[in-house]
């Protein structure tokens, strides 16, 4: 601290002689005198830490490798070289050895010669398809690259750091399907966290063909000829309709349960499931059913798994002795409980009922009570009507019953296009489509402004609503449905063209499993069209009928970018279709503005995507025409 305070107090004299003026060139002496003292003490100040704490300056270096042979040319040893850089010894022998081998810090040079110019276009092109569609295969992109697969592997898993994975199934979840697994989930943490996990039975059942298996590529017989293995048993015989075999069991915390077999074609019910095998095998007294049953209630289906339940009885609490049962999933419905085609178990009540019968004569719809399909739909009908209910109680008025209200998630998905069958269709459309001219929006004079409120049905334009059906034929009807108006708008001509064409003949398109409409007005274009009377619609894809007169044409059509042009153009020139996600909500519109406040396609609600075209706007909303029929929509609400 004195050294210090000197050279403090000898740094304000200097100061002060080249400040004052009076011997300026004394001060600057000083000061030089001054400067070079503070260089010569800091520098050895420098040298006495690096000879004493070298690690110090060593650990800024490019990389621990240089820091490594650093320390190894100060003479240190490679225990203490690991112990100071935190390393472990063997990494520190490996990089001496490397430098005493190749003189460098640097990696060995890799074998092999460097990537050509073709490979490098490759990497390109597969980085390019990965992005557009991440759904593809490495043969896929071997054989649309024209290289080989251990190319393709190497460039995606090495270059591009990426790695094949394959689809995974998971089950489709309502949110009331969550909402009860959620429940049952907490009754049995609940168990757990009070001491009664000897209660708990985990249990499985599943179907066996009664027949011979065996694995195509490892089974093998080694043989000179095909008659020659044929004799040690080559042909192995498949019955079309086998015999099956369902077999029960469970585990839990003391053992296992024997196995149970079920006898031939047993038609199994809430009842039944609790006398065989749980209370007729195993229970000393019938269980109590907490929560619906994972049966089905015919045994005809090939596999099929129960998941949790809870039981007393083999796994049976010496200390209280209480039993349970309890199982998710599908069931044979009780008095008064119907199940839902999502595997939960709903109370059906006698207004339900009533309103359900209202429902069926009003869209002249009948199901067989024998096989067991009307209590199904009376289950889903319920389900609508709380769901509707809690729309209405939210705000959203413009729900209510629609022909749909009866349907199961997976029937309403058959009328919409997938997110596959979009990406495919994006990634297969035609060069001529893709040259589309593009209208943009552009300043435009007074004149040409479009007016605030526009609707083609004031004017008589749009054409009678149809029914596309349970296919995913939305893109074709859309496509019809931009002709048929255009012909009226102009030429006064209503025409019922035929969307059956589009489904069978227009290439590039999947038929009832999605299209798209540029695709469908390019071919169009090029092989023209005929009339619903010559080629009627079927609802499913079927061969190309070429022997039709077709005589109607497409010969301009415009892709929009925004919604100032697509104003200007319903307006000025005609219809427009467009494509957007369908939420499950959506088959429940009746009247009003639909808005969705998600329409990303990762959405919980989201089912498909679907076609419809706008022939009308305001201010505030679009209107669109749908191919869903009068049973949905404002004509539902007679509008």
């Amino acid at each position: 601290m004195g050294y210090l305070r000197d050279l403090l107090w000898q740094f304000a004299c200097c100061s002060g002689l080249f400040a004052s003026g009076k011997n300026p060139e004394s001060g600057r002496k000083c000061l030089k005198a001054w400067m070079w003292q503070e260089k010569v003490i800091w520098i050895f100040s420098l040298v006495y830490i690096f000879r004493k704490f070298p690690v110090l300056f060593i650990i800024k270096m490019s990389s621990k490798r240089a820091a490594i042979i650093e320390l190894y040319k100060q003479g240190q040893g490679v225990n203490n070289i690991a112990r100071l850089l935190k390393m472990h010894k063997q990494s520190v022998i490996r990089a001496v050895s490397r430098f005493k081998e190749l003189g460098t810090l640097e990696d060995r040079p890799r074998s092999g010669r460097p990537p050509d110019v073709r490979v490098q276009k490759a990497k390109k092109a597969i980085k390019a398809k990965l992005r557009r569609n991440p759904k593809r295969s490495m043969r896929m992109l071997a054989k649309e690259g024209e290289i080989s697969n251990r190319t393709v592997r190497r460039l995606v898993n090495d270059e591009l750091r990426k790695q094949s994975l394959k689809l995974q199934e998971t089950t489709a979840l309502t949110e009331e399907h969550k909402e009860e697994r959620l429940k049952r989930c907490k009754r049995l943490l609940r168990l757990f966290t009070e001491c009664r996990h000897r209660e708990i039975l985990f249990s499985d059942e599943s179907y066996f063909l009664l027949q011979e298996g065996f694995s195509k590529q490892n089974t093998r017989i080694i043989a000179a000829t095909r008659e020659e293995a044929n004799a040690y048993g080559r042909l192995v015989e498949r019955s079309q309709f086998p015999k099956t075999l369902m077999v029960w069991g469970g585990i839990c915390w003391n053992g296992k349960t024997p196995l149970v077999i079920f006898e031939p074609r047993e038609n199994v019910n809430v009842k039944n499931y609790k006398e065989k095998p749980f209370h007729s095998r195993h229970f000393p007294r019938e269980p109590t059913v907490i929560g619906p049953m994972a049966l089905s209630s015919v045994l005809l289906q090939i596999s099929f798994i129960l998941a949790i339940l809870h039981s007393l009885a083999l796994c049976q609490n010496p200390e209280n002795g209480a039993a349970a049962l309890v199982s998710p999933g599908n069931h044979e419905p009780e008095n008064g409980t119907t199940v839902t085609p999502d595997g939960s178990a709903k109370e059906v009540s006698e207004e339900d009922r009533k309103a359900f019968q209202d429902y069926l004569r009003d869209f002249k719809k009948t199901y067989s009570e024998e096989n067991g399909e009307f209590g199904r739909r009376l289950a889903v009908f319920a389900q609508t009507r709380r769901r509707v209910a809690k729309m209405h109680s939210e705000g959203m008025k413009w729900a209510g019953i629609t022909q749909f209200a009866d349907m199961s998630t997976e029937e309403r998905k058959q009328m919409l296009m997938s997110g596959d069958a979009v990406t495919k269709m994006e990634d297969s459309a035609s060069p001529d489509v893709a040259r589309m001219p593009v209208i943009e929006s552009r300043g435009r004079t007074k004149r040409q402004t479009p007016p605030s409120s526009f609707d083609y049905r004031t004017y008589g334009w749009v054409t009678p609503v149809k029914h596309q059906g349970s296919c995913g034929s939305c893109w074709a009807f859309s496509t019809v449905e931009l002709m048929e108006t255009v012909y009226l708008k102009y030429w006064n001509n209503l025409n019922d063209l035929s969307e059956q064409d589009l489904v069978d003949c227009a290439t590039g398109n999947l038929g009832c499993d999605g299209g798209n409409v540029e695709s469908a007005l390019y071919y169009i274009s090029q092989n023209r069209t005929t009339h619903e009377v010559y080629y009627p619609y079927q609802g499913v894809k079927q061969t190309c009928n070429r022997a039709i007169s077709k005589n109607v044409m497409a010969t301009r059509y415009f892709r929009l970018t925004n919604e100032s042009s697509i104003a200007y153009f319903n307006y000025h020139n005609g219809p427009v279709s467009f494509i957007f996600t369908v939420k499950s909500d959506f088959f429940d519109y009746v009247s009003g503005v639909y808005d969705a406040s998600e329409c990303s396609d990762t959405s919980a609600t989201f089912e498909g995507w679907h076609y419809m075209v706008i022939v009308g706007f305001t201010p505030s909303y679009w209107i669109a025409k749908n191919s869903w029929g009068t049973g949905w929509g404002n004509f539902l609400a007679g509008n």
